[in-house]
C-alpha cells in the first residue's frame, strides 16, 4: 500500500469482486480518514485501477 498509495484486493476475499482502499492524510502526513470501495471485477478491470 505504501508504494502504490492504495490497497487492492482482486478476488482474494470474494471471487468476482475487486476492492480498493486508501487513506487521506493531513498536512503533517498523518492518516486522518480512510475509504474503501468494492465493485464487481467486470466493472473495474485491472487496467482502470490506477484511474480509480
Amino acid at each position: 500500500m505504501r508504494t502504490a498509495g492504495y490497497g487492492l484486493n482482486t478476488g482474494e476475499s470474494e471471487p468476482g469482486t475487486t476492492a480498493l482502499g486508501c487513506c487521506s492524510r493531513d498536512a503533517d502526513g498523518r492518516a486522518v480518514a480512510a475509504i474503501a470501495v468494492s465493485v464487481p471485477t467486470l466493472r473495474l478491470p485491472r487496467s482502470r485501477i490506477p484511474e480509480a
